[in-house]
């Protein structure tokens, strides 16, 4: 199943979440072409809601499927605390053993990857796009590749730090900021650097300490609070553009690091939507919007 459907799928079930025996039977009817990685997901899902509802059986249930169909979820899913009235069952903590083994094995196996989608016409800029923690490039793809349409060049990076099937996290920043200074090698010219969550914060700091090249930054929904350790008092002064949701709980530490960004000279403009910590309804406007503004400015 493609991004989007799936996200449309996900916003459905949590939009549900309120009324558990609703979001459950959503859950019991998935749309077709789910990858092992989504239908796993959404039997944690399945596990969450039952685990509210009282129901540990068919919690466990629910994450034996998963290991019985031969898949498995991330160990840190395992740590939602959701899940925490079936830590005492042996079934749990086997489960737990047995995909920390996997994550582990698969982990050694993983590198960071960088992937190129031309622009369609006369190019008109490179922007490299960052994926959110427990995600991976093809949800950074699904959201920028539009762009190549309007003459962008979308390098997709993808994090070296594996986090399960389809997933990785940019937790450690030596790590993070190594990869970034490397695709900013191979990328070359000075893109605009554009992040979801923490690889907007990965972004954001690598550019503003002047650790990469770059025309501008658009961070979405960055996982920034108001004064971060790493912001130097005369950042590297490029446009970013900041998307915040009113209801994700770091939307209040975004816009106050906006603010002293503007302090500090940095130009910067906000955009705002009613949702959480996602993407607005109206992205390909927002995109767009963006982009043009930074390219405004001076390169």
């Amino acid at each position: 199943m493609t991004t989007e459907a799936f996200a449309a799928w996900q916003s459905l079930v949590f939009g549900a979440a309120h009324d558990p025996p609703r979001a459950l039977r959503l859950l019991q009817e998935p749309p077709p072409g789910l990858t092992s990685e989504q239908w796993a997901r959404g039997q944690f899902w399945k596990a969450c809601l039952h685990c509210h509802a009282g129901e540990r059986v068919e919690a466990l249930a629910a994450l034996t499927e998963v290991d019985r169909a031969g898949h498995w979820l991330s160990p840190n899913r395992l740590q939602d605390r959701d899940l925490d009235p079936l830590r005492d069952a042996p079934e749990f903590t086997e489960l737990e053993r047995k995909w920390t083994h996997r994550l582990n094995l698969e982990a050694a196996a993983h590198t960071a990857t960088l992937e190129v989608l031309p622009a369609v016409g006369p190019e008109r800029g490179t922007l490299v796009a960052l994926h959110m923690n427990h995600h991976g490039p093809a949800q950074a793809a699904a959201l920028f590749a539009p762009l190549t349409a309007q003459g962008w060049q979308v390098t997709v990076a993808g994090s070296g730090q594996y986090a399960g099937e389809g997933m990785a996290v940019w937790n450690d920043r030596d790590q993070a900021d190594a990869e970034i200074r490397q695709w900013a090698q191979d990328v070359g010219g000075a893109p605009v650097w554009a992040g979801l969550s923490a690889g907007g914060a990965a972004a954001l700091r690598n550019v503003l300490t002047g650790a990469v090249p770059a025309r501008g930054v658009l961070a979405v929904v960055p996982s920034v609070g108001p004064h971060p350790d790493w912001c130097p008092d005369v950042p590297v002064q490029v446009p970013v553009a900041v998307v915040v949701g009113e209801q994700d709980p770091l939307a209040a530490g975004a816009r106050q690091f906006a603010d002293l960004l503007q302090d500090r000279g940095v130009p910067v403009r906000v955009w705002a939507h009613a949702g959480g910590h996602d993407v607005p309804p109206h992205w390909a406007d927002v995109l767009r919007e963006a982009t043009e503004w930074i390219m405004g400015f001076p390169g």
